[in-house]
């Protein structure tokens, strides 16, 4: 399991000594990557939230706010086919949501165009 740690003024010093350097950081991303790594868990901020791809990705678990495209692209990134060297095709993700984002989500994926959404979508009005 790797648990990146940032130089932010809000991470707690204690956790400095274990931050990653760039090179162990792509390392870390190649190891996740290789289905017979024993590294098979990543905790992540923001940082891999977006461009990472890894479609082997079966899980992800939700226990931060998340709003408009950071939202989507993160509830998306488990959702993808994958086969393993291996044979075993994953067909299917599980994303588990700790702080009930699923409205949100509803929202971000709503047709602004469809009946009863008029003034919701990105430009919209309501009609006068």
């Amino acid at each position: 399991m790797n648990i990146p740690v940032s130089d932010s003024k809000d991470e707690d010093p204690a956790t400095r000594p274990y931050k990653l350097s760039e090179v162990d950081e792509e390392d870390q991303k190649r190891r996740f990557l290789t289905p017979d790594d024993s590294l098979c868990f990543l905790v992540v901020t923001a940082k891999l939230m977006t461009g990472f791809d890894a479609p082997n990705e079966g899980v992800l678990y939700l226990d931060k706010p998340l709003k408009a495209h950071h939202l989507f692209q993160t509830i998306t990134r488990p959702n993808r086919t994958w086969v393993s060297p291996t044979g075993f095709t994953k067909t299917s993700d599980v994303v588990v949501d700790h702080i009930s984002l699923g409205e949100k989500v509803q929202r971000a994926v709503a047709d602004p165009t469809a009946e009863g959404a008029a003034g919701k979508g990105r430009g919209g009005s309501s009609p006068t």
